[in-house]
This record gives structure tokens, C-alpha cells and sequence, in this order.
């Protein structure tokens, strides 16, 4: 018995002028109560469906997949891998990265289920991945119970064992496939389509509605053929829609049908819009539906479409590739995910002030947030800082793991209060005092030497109370890994004067001679001096200063310890 006369005596009503749904099926076009055809090629052609495939797909397609390695706390990755090139790269020698993931979400989000056959190596490791079509490709089980997978490729039938297929299956209730979303769906699509359609036919007949050509007389057959010819002829399509037309002998002309804007044709197409982003859970501004959107809310409802749709599928993934490209004997240690950070950025406002919280309290380090803005890492960039008055995390946990009450010099793991610590604190400092001093010397020698001397004056004074200001947190936060907090404070306070009034003293000594310099050497002088200054005073007051402090750091020590020296 033929399968149609069978299906023919379940239903009636099922004839070929009449199909069943199921025969619909068959031949690869479902009809919808609009009359159009939906299938997961045609409803492609409703650019709403389109857009949400497009739009979904691209992401998931442009965000990094990297494999990593297992820590005790935390993940590293592993560049290493055979799966990191496959999934980062090139999982065939045919497609991208890019190109593989975007074809596999475009069959998820058309056909509901997303098919890749995995090429293994002797040993059982992945070579390749190869996509299937979704329509030629099924899931079943054998009388056994054993699962497998059939596909057909130019007309042969392959089955593949369950292992060598990689199956990503949508929203579906037995656990084996999911559904289709245009199948389940094909009314909303199918109207989509009409709208189209409708448009398209109503501008193809000039924006002008059927009607009915009314003469007084009676007319052979021939002549209202060539009547209607002739009207068509001079006013129907689109480049005849604004021509006068010319009746005669009494013709009449009376437009039948209802105008669009009676139908609500337009209401009707953004409804659609809608309708479809909804069932695929796209916001309507990443399909360039901006009806809703303003600027106050289109940062919020980007970071939603990370949330509610992209994290989801990124999810369906990693689980299904976790699953059934990581071997059983690595899944403890290795493991496949999406990097989806860089899409919840939002303005660079929000992520400073993102990356200054975690910063404070030791969460990121600032080779982290470099990473993190797709920048590489500078030396030293490793180290993590807590809020006293910014310190090495190393050095705060030191602190905080010193007996209560003790003042005794913090020692071991590294750690120094002399010269070695202070040095490179120090020339920080100076550093950035002697560049706001260069460029404030280089200005003021262009102003001759009498208006010179008189910057001289000014200048010092002020300059010498923006260094100590500058030296004191510096200097506290050392002092405070030896001494009580209100000692260091003291010790931070004088000694960061100390340091001002020096390097103050011997740049005014400097610059006063400079100011008796003949005026026609006395520009060239001065700039000579600012060279120089930039090419070797901050290491030797960085040094000059953090021996100093040092010393006056190990005597105020002693004396606060009570021991002789």
C-alpha cells in the first residue's frame, strides 16, 4: 500500500487538489492561512526572519571559543590542545571558525537542530568538524537501544554512530531533536510573507487598486479583451502610476478593493516585525526596529540581548561541544567556552569606573583590564594593589598576617623597608615633579631673564608644596608596614617635606646662576639645563631620597622599639 493512499484512508479529506499537511511536508512547502509557503528556505525571504538569523548567528559566530585547562581555582587557556586550533581557527580546511559556527546557528535557529559529523584521528582525537543539512539529517536508536544518526548526501543514505556526530539541538520535548521554529510558527512567518507580497504587487500595479471599466453600450468578447488590454497597457505598473488616463465614449472608471492604509498594511508589516523577533527573542533594535528604542534605554536592552539570547545558545553549545569533542578522560580537566565578556561592555565611563572597583579591592590586575580591552601586557603589570594608598596585595597580606601590637621592621618573603623598596617609589615621584618642572623651566627662559627671576620666585614656592604632596601617601604607605598608623602619618608628613625642600634648594641654586647668564646664551643656557635635567636627575634623586628615608625609617624603628642603637 502506497504511503499517500494510505495517509488518504486515515484522512478523507486528504486528496491532491486538497493536500494534508503532512504531504506539504514531503515536498518541502507547508501553507499557511495567508497562502504562502513556508519553509525554512522561503521564510528566509521575510527580511525580519532574516535579520534574527543573521543577527544571532554572527554573534554567536564572532565570539571567541577558547578551550581551557582546569585550575585548582580558577581556568587558564590551553593554546596546546588539538581542540583549541579546531574550535578558535579552523574546524575543517574548508571554513573559518566563523564561517562553521554561523552555518550551524543559521540550521539551529531554521531548522531547530544544528548537525556536524566529527572526523577522528586513530587515536579517537577530533581532525575535523563537517557540517550536515538538517534536512537530510536525523536522529534514532536501534532495536538494541543504541542511538545513531541517518544523513543523506547526493541521494545516499549514511548512518553514523552517535559518538562521531555533533548535535545541537533547539527548544524540543523528547530529549532527541528540537523543534523547527518556522514549522511551529509558519502562520506568523506566512503572514510576513503576504504582507510582502502584497506590497510588492500593489506597487507592481502602479499603487493603484483592481476596478472596473463601465461602458454604456454592449461589447463583443474581442472588445473587452482589447479594452482591458488597452488599459493595462497605458495606465497598470508602476511607471504608468501617475499618467492621466483618457476615457471615451462614455467609459467609466470605478476603483474597487480597500486601500492599504483602510487594511493597516503598515501596522500590519511592523507587527510582523515584532511577531518574529519575539519568537526568536532578538530586541527589536538589532533589527533595526528602532520604534521603541531611545537613548536612554538601547545600552540596557543590548546587555539584554547578551543575557536572554546569545548566553542560551552560547550554553546549548558549550554543553553539547563539552560533551562530544572532549574526551571522557579529559572532561575532568579540559573544557570548551565562549568569551562573551566584550559584548556587555558598555561606554567607557562605565567600564573605568567597572574596572576601578575591581581594581581596589585586588580582583583585577592592571594586565587584566588590559586583556580585557584587547591591549598587551606591560612589565610588571601582573601585580594586584589594595586601597593603602595603593600598595602590592603581597605586601598588605604581610601586614595583615604581623602579630597585633608589633613594630618590628617587616621581614622575609621578599619584603624590605630600605633602599631597594623605596627606590623605584621614589623616582616615581620624581618623575612626575621633574616633567611638571621641565615644562614649566622651558616656558619661563622664553620670557628673558628679567621675567625669569621673577617666575623663579613664584614658581618654587608653590612647586615645593605640590612635591611634598606628592611624597606623602608614598611615603605613609611604607611607614605604615612598620609603624603604627598615626607614627607613619607623622613620619610620612616630615620626611615628604624634607624631600621637597631639598630637591626645591638645589634647583633654585641652579637656576639663580643661570638668570646672570648674557642674554644672547642666556635661552640656549636654560634649555641646556632642562636637557639635562630630563636625561639624568630623576635617578639621583630617587636615589639620593630613598637613602634618606631608608635610614631615617630604620632609626625611627629603633627608637620606636625602644632599643639602643
Amino acid at each position: 500500500m502506497g504511503l499517500f493512499f494510505k495517509r488518504s484512508l486515515e484522512n478523507p479529506s486528504t486528496s491532491l487538489a486538497n493536500p494534508d499537511a503532512w504531504l506539504w511536508d514531503a515536498f518541502g512547502a507547508t501553507p499557511s492561512a495567508s497562502g504562502s509557503r513556508v519553509n525554512e528556505r522561503t521564510a528566509l525571504g521575510a527580511s525580519a526572519v532574516f535579520a534574527c538569523v543573521r543577527v544571532l548567528s554572527s554573534t554567536i559566530a564572532q565570539l571567541p571559543l577558547v578551550t581551557y585547562l582546569r585550575l585548582e581555582r580558577g581556568k587558564e587557556r590551553a593554546p596546546g590542545h588539538p581542540l583549541y586550533p579546531l574550535l578558535h581557527d579552523r574546524p575543517n580546511p574548508e571554513m573559518s571558525s566563523f564561517n562553521f559556527r554561523e552555518t550551524l546557528q543559521g540550521h539551529l535557529m531554521t531548522w531547530g537542530n544544528a548537525y556536524a559529523e566529527i572526523e577522528r584521528n586513530n587515536d579517537g582525537s577530533v581532525r575535523s568538524l563537517w557540517p550536515l543539512s538538517p534536512s537530510a539529517t536525523r536522529p534514532g536508536r536501534r532495536p538494541g537501544g543504541e542511538k545513531y544518526y541517518e544523513t543523506s548526501v547526493a541521494g545516499r543514505t549514511f548512518a553514523l554512530r552517535a559518538e562521531d556526530v555533533l548535535h545541537i539541538p533547539g527548544l524540543g520535548f523528547d530529549g532527541m531533536v528540537g523543534y523547527s521554529p518556522i514549522h511551529l510558527h509558519r502562520q506568523s512567518i506566512g503572514l510576513a510573507l503576504a504582507t510582502e507580497e502584497f506590497g510588492a504587487r500593489f506597487f507592481g500595479a502602479g499603487t493603484r487598486p483592481t476596478g472596473v471599466l463601465t461602458h454604456p453600450g454592449k461589447l463583443s468578447p474581442d472588445a473587452k479583451e482589447k479594452v482591458r488590454a488597452g488599459w493595462t497597457s497605458a495606465y497598470g505598473g508602476l511607471a504608468n502610476s501617475h499618467r492621466t488616463a483618457i476615457l471615451e465614449e462614455g467609459v467609466t472608471w470605478q476603483a474597487l478593493g480597500i486601500p492599504p492604509e483602510d487594511a493597516q498594511f503598515l501596522e500590519t508589516r511592523r507587527f510582523q516585525i515584532a511577531e518574529i523577533a519575539r519568537i526568536y527573542g532578538v530586541p527589536l533594535h538589532m533589527i533595526a526596529e528602532l520604534g521603541n528604542a531611545t537613548f536612554s534605554n538601547i545600552e540596557h536592552q543590548a546587555i539584554e540581548y547578551v543575557t536572554h539570547s546569545v548566553l542560551p545558545v552560547a550554553v546549548r553549545w558549550e554543553q553539547a561541544m563539552n560533551h562530544g569533542l572532549v574526551p571522557v578522560r579529559e572532561r575532568a580537566t579540559h573544557f570548551v567556552e565562549f568569551l562573551v565578556e566584550g559584548l556587555l561592555r558598555g561606554d567607557s565611563a562605565q567600564r573605568s569606573a567597572y574596572y576601578t572597583a575591581l581594581f581596589n579591592v585586588a580582583a583585577l590586575s592592571v594586565n587584566d583590564i588590559r586583556e580585557k580591552e584587547n591591549l598587551n601586557p606591560v612589565e610588571g603589570g601582573d601585580q594586584r594593589f589594595v586601597p593603602l594608598n595603593t600598595v602590592p596585595l603581597d605586601l598588605a597580606r604581610t601586614i595583615a598576617e604581623r602579630p597585633k601590637g608589633s613594630a618590628a621592621p617587616v621581614t622575609g618573603r621578599g619584603l624590605s623597608v630600605g633602599p631597594e623598596t623605596l627606590v623605584p617609589l621614589c623616582r616615581d615621584v620624581a618623575d612626575r615633579m621633574l616633567k611638571r618642572e621641565v615644562v614649566q623651566l622651558r616656558r619661563a627662559v622664553k620670557r628673558g631673564a628679567e621675567g625669569f627671576t621673577v617666575w623663579l620666585e613664584e614658581f618654587y614656592v608653590e612647586h615645593q608644596e605640590t612635591v611634598a604632596r606628592a611624597y606623602v601617601p608614598v611615603l605613609e604607605s611604607v611607614a605604615r608596614l612598620v609603624l603604627p598608623a598615626d607614627h607613619a602619618a607623622r613620619f610620612a608628613r616630615e620626611w615628604a617635606e624634607d624631600c621637597a625642600t631639598r630637591a626645591t634648594i638645589h634647583a633654585r641654586h641652579e637656576l639663580t646662576a643661570l638668570a646672570g647668564e648674557p642674554g644672547e646664551r642666556f635661552e640656549a643656557r636654560g634649555l641646556d639645563v632642562a636637557e639635562r635635567w630630563e636625561s639624568g636627575r630623576v635617578a639621583a634623586i630617587a636615589q639620593d631620597d630613598a637613602a634618606r628615608v631608608g635610614r631615617a625609617l630604620a632609626d625611627e624603628i629603633t627608637y620606636f622599639i625602644g632599643v639602643a642603637a
